[in-house]
């Protein structure tokens, strides 16, 4: 099962989900390039170093946990943000620190 309200994610360890990030601001115009990436960062204290799970994409892909990303981690909650790296060099947080929990399932 995934849910996503107000950015917060609630994924079932071991479930595939499928994300995808849309990057838009008031005013503001963003023309991706062709490397531009959009990373998906997951940790279990924000504080930590080493990550639970991290995705990078080109800008317009779709992210992609698959079952095998989760299946090692423990039930609770997480921290997770999206950054954007343009090929200018820029880097932008889109997504700032936001709850990411993973939940039990019944079936294995």
């Amino acid at each position: 099962m995934l849910k996503v309200k107000d950015n917060t994610i609630t994924l079932t360890i071991g479930d595939t989900a499928y994300l995808n990030v849309n990057i838009s601001a008031d005013g503001v115009i963003y023309a991706p390039s062709a490397t531009d990436t959009i990373t998906l960062s997951v940790k279990q204290n924000k504080s930590d170093r080493e990550y639970a799970l991290q995705k990078r994409v080109i800008v317009g892909e779709m992210i992609t946990i698959a079952p095998q990303d989760t299946i090692g981690l423990k039930a609770g909650k997480y921290f997770y943000d999206v950054q954007l790296d343009t090929a200018a060099g820029e880097v932008f947080t889109i997504i700032e620190p936001t709850g990411f929990y993973l939940e039990e399932g019944i079936t294995d």
